[in-house]
């Protein structure tokens, strides 16, 4: 996950360059989900194998290019008005969605 900030960095980056956050959040998307994909298909029986640094670093890199994008776009779904509303509700969803991520590992039977 330390390339979160690093991609959303370059998410913003990018937004600011008129790329729209569309082709962004669809390229986030399948980063994540080729880093997620690397990390399934790792052994949980075996020692720790350090190539999941490697897939950490592709996932984080993916969620930290999602994080500006949905931002920008959210800007252009709520009205002026609504906005503080729409960022707040933005993160809330955001933080239990991981929230969520969490409790399903934990009780998973692996």
């Amino acid at each position: 996950m330390c390339l979160s900030p690093v991609g959303a960095m370059l998410g913003g980056v990018t937004a600011s360059k008129n790329i729209p956050s569309e082709y962004i959040l669809a390229l986030s998307a399948t980063v994540i989900s080729i880093g997620i994909g690397l990390l399934g298909s790792t052994s949980v029986n075996s020692p720790i194998n350090p190539a999941i640094y490697g897939y950490e670093i592709i996932t984080g890199l993916g969620l930290g290019l999602s994080g500006p994008s949905s931002y920008v776009l959210l800007g252009t779904m709520v009205e002026e008005k609504d906005l503080a509303t729409g960022t707040g509700t933005l993160n809330v969803l955001r933080t239990l969605g991981g929230s969520i991520g969490v409790i399903g590992v934990a009780i998973s039977p692996c």
